[in-house]
């Protein structure tokens, strides 16, 4: 059955990485080293940060921790290319699949990026909102932009997690 999984992650057309703890690659599949424009070698224990475009590598380190705790991320960013060029990709990842391991799925995006009004850009880590220079709670954003009041509530994983908690310390 192993053989069979190795088979799959290595034939999808879908770029598979994986990573450990610190952002370091331990695999790659060949549809991501094609994406990457390089070898498995030439991926494989290098950190996230050495791919990623210039301007956005100070954010890597923010994104990861919170990648690492929400469990899940996704999003585009461009890679930075060997010969200097830019390939955007989009993404898809998932953290602890097995334990100290986390997978990315991607894919070329297209190069254009939609008009600003279809982008919305949301922090990580706050989850605030950006509307022109401001960053706004969730909150004040749907109701600033959309017109929309919100109210809360908790989700079923959040109040199994928080009930699992309080067994734990009682």
């Amino acid at each position: 059955m192993l053989q069979t999984y190795a088979r799959l992650f290595e034939n999808l057309s879908l770029g598979i990485l994986v990573a450990d703890d610190d952002a370091f690659y331990v695999d790659a599949n060949l549809a991501a080293c094609e994406l990457f424009g390089r070898t498995r070698s030439e991926i494989l224990g290098h950190h996230l940060s050495e791919f990623i475009e210039g301007a956005r590598q100070e954010e890597v380190d923010v994104q990861w921790r919170a990648f690492l705790r929400d469990g899940i991320q996704q999003g585009r960013f461009n890679i930075q290319l060997p010969r200097g060029e830019s390939q955007p990709i989009s993404f898809h990842a998932q953290a602890n699949f097995a334990p100290g391991l986390h997978c990315s799925f991607i894919t070329a995006a297209p190069r254009e990026l939609p008009a600003e009004g279809n982008l919305i850009a949301l922090c990580a880590w706050t989850k605030r909102v950006r509307v022109g220079d401001r960053w706004l709670p969730l909150e004040e954003y749907f109701e600033q932009v959309h017109g929309l009041t919100v109210t809360h509530g908790i989700c079923p994983e959040a109040f199994s997690a928080i009930r699992r908690s309080q067994v734990n310390r009682g």
